[in-house]
């Protein structure tokens, strides 16, 4: 097997593993907690492999890096409160909207061209989404799938800072600002008073999380380092049968027939949109 198509494999298989276990937590403990720990995890092993690899922290736009952990932060902590709520595979074709937000926001902010044929794939996109919601059938169920929409736009507008930042900074700088912000953004809404000490097993979790999601980081950078974007952004699509599996298998979760054919109409957009966009690179 491609080499760098393992390693994207393995990436899309470790974020369905962090976000099964941000689900397990959300039972014991709250979504801001749950950001908080994985922040700090994070940060810890960013720095112990900044420290051994000798990379420096260097910062040349802060106004940039800045925003990129907040709107990354914000997303994470929306993009958990969905996953707590919703069933995984729903909360996994929700954030497959992401990709085509960030086409949205290069056109408006960077003055970039639209790929030709993208509207009907946004059209496309958002019915879909709306069929994952289905609002008609149970309110608090859309205000959650509403939760994982926002999450999404948010992480494309993390996406558009990352692509600035990756000019002229190191990753593990562009991820530590990223951490830093996760950790601080939910701090506000903990209740420390009532934290109580973790079982072991919520132990594990927390640490599980705040581990796969670093090698799951490490996983997608080396794939991207060895392959064109394109084809490994072909991969991510396997995520979503990853959710699928632990969420019947943990959850016994299964989506609705809307919110099946919704995820599909929005896999099918966001697959397009990524052929499109090959397209327009090999041009």
């Amino acid at each position: 097997m491609n080499p760098a198509l393992m390693y994207a494999v393995c990436a899309s298989f470790l974020f369905a593993l962090m976000n099964a276990a941000a689900k397990y937590l959300s039972s014991h403990m709250t979504v801001p907690e749950i950001v908080f720990y994985r922040g700090v995890i994070g940060i810890a092993l960013t720095l112990s492999i900044m420290r051994w690899k000798k990379i420096p922290f260097e910062v040349k736009n802060w106004p940039l890096l800045v925003s990129r952990g907040l709107f990354g932060g914000a997303s994470l902590l929306l993009a958990f409160m969905a996953i707590s709520s919703i069933a995984l595979t729903e909360a996994s074709f929700l954030a497959h909207l992401s990709p085509l937000f960030t086409v949205c926001l290069g056109t408006l902010v960077l003055k970039e061209a639209m790929p030709r044929g993208f509207s009907p794939l946004l059209i496309t996109a958002c019915a879909g989404a709306l069929l994952v919601a289905s609002p008609w059938q149970a309110s608090i169920h859309a205000y959650y799938a509403g939760i994982g929409v926002v999450g999404a736009f948010l992480a494309s507008s993390a996406s558009l800072a990352i692509r600035r930042l990756s000019v002229d900074h190191n990753n593990y700088t562009i991820m530590l600002g990223f951490l830093a912000a996760a950790t601080v953004l939910p701090i506000p809404f903990v209740n420390w008073s009532e934290q109580n000490i973790p079982n072991f097993k919520t132990l594990v979790a927390v640490l599980l999380l705040g581990s796969v999601s670093f090698l799951g980081q490490y996983c997608l950078t080396q794939a991207y380092r060895l392959e064109r974007a394109g084809v490994v952004a072909m991969t991510r699509y396997v995520g979503v049968l990853f959710h699928l599996i632990l969420g019947y298998l943990v959850w016994r979760e299964l989506p609705s027939l809307a919110g099946v054919v919704g995820g599909l109409m929005i896999l099918i957009a966001s697959f397009r949109l990524s052929r499109l966009l090959q397209r327009k690179t090999e041009i």
